[in-house]
């Protein structure tokens, strides 16, 4: 969970870093197994999401007056 601006920053690099990671050419002498790259990718790209869907909910958070909605509807 993002508390802050900063981690909120902090969680955007993240993201970057995990996609140039993933986006990076492999080696054409790449001793890793294929089936280890697949593992590795998957990891990467699952990071990715869980990252963006942090990032999602403090814009949401902080972009909306939540309070304010609430007092609307009372």
């Amino acid at each position: 969970m993002i508390a802050n601006q900063q981690e909120y920053e902090i969680t955007q690099e993240w993201v970057k870093k995990f996609e140039r990671k993933q986006n990076a050419p492999l080696p054409e002498d790449d001793p890793i197994d294929p089936r280890g790259r697949k593992i590795e990718h998957d990891a990467i790209a699952a990071t990715i999401e869980e990252l963006r869907e942090e990032l999602a909910v403090y814009e949401a958070a902080h972009h909306l007056d939540l309070d304010l909605v609430g007092a609307e509807q009372r």
